[in-house]
């Protein structure tokens, strides 16, 4: 019975795995449960919910570490080279500044969901509010995946690399902006230089 649905838990398990950050691109997973609806190996009403149960569970999980922790999670060994105290308290003000559409948006955001999902834990964010907006933006975004690895089965593989390519394409884009940023914010306060009553060496 199992054997049946190999596939289907190989894609439930990646999803699972990617959801606690491990860096397994949830939408190629989607897609591939999209491509097994095509080929008729699965069907629609399974396959949808176990998938958006899978990545519900893996963000829940990474939520509740962070709630374990608190704020003493920037120590823990695993995260405190990627989730720094001045991270923390960046993703902080943000949710201070934007709410509930940190959340959605978050799960949208592949590069840094895990950080944002670690973080509402961290700072006690309601559990039944974190699981209805990471719930709804699941649904969106995992539904849509798996249509339309559905709709193009036949070009499954090209669709990967396209996906992948677009990726790669967004990524470099954040680290442009970031870079821009960065310089932008260094001119202007040399530009503005010391503050008032600090003379420079």
């Amino acid at each position: 019975m199992l054997a049946a649905h190999a596939p289907l838990i190989a894609v439930i398990a990646a999803l699972l795995v990617a959801g606690l950050g491990v860096p397994i691109p949830e939408d190629l997973s989607l897609l591939t449960a999209g491509y097994l609806l095509w080929n008729g190996d699965e069907r629609l009403w399974l396959a949808l919910p176990a998938c958006l149960l899978a990545i519900v569970v893996g963000d829940s999980a990474l939520f509740w570490l962070g709630w374990h922790f608190g704020p003493r999670i920037t120590q823990h060994r695993l995260l405190r080279h990627r989730l720094t105290p001045a991270r923390l308290a960046r993703v902080e003000a943000h949710f201070r500044k934007h709410g509930n559409k940190t959340l959605i948006a978050a799960r949208f955001a592949a590069g840094a969901r895990a950080l944002f999902f670690v973080a509402a834990g961290a700072m006690r964010v309601s559990y039944w509010r974190f699981l209805l907006l990471d719930g709804l933006a699941a649904l969106v975004s995992g539904t849509a995946w798996i249509l339309i690895g559905r709709h193009f089965g036949a070009q499954i593989d090209w669709l990967r690399h396209f996906v992948h390519h677009i990726e790669h394409i967004a990524l470099a884009l954040l680290i442009a902006s970031l870079a821009a940023w960065l310089l932008a914010r260094f001119f202007r306060r040399r530009l503005a230089g010391p503050p008032d009553g600090v003379e420079e060496a």
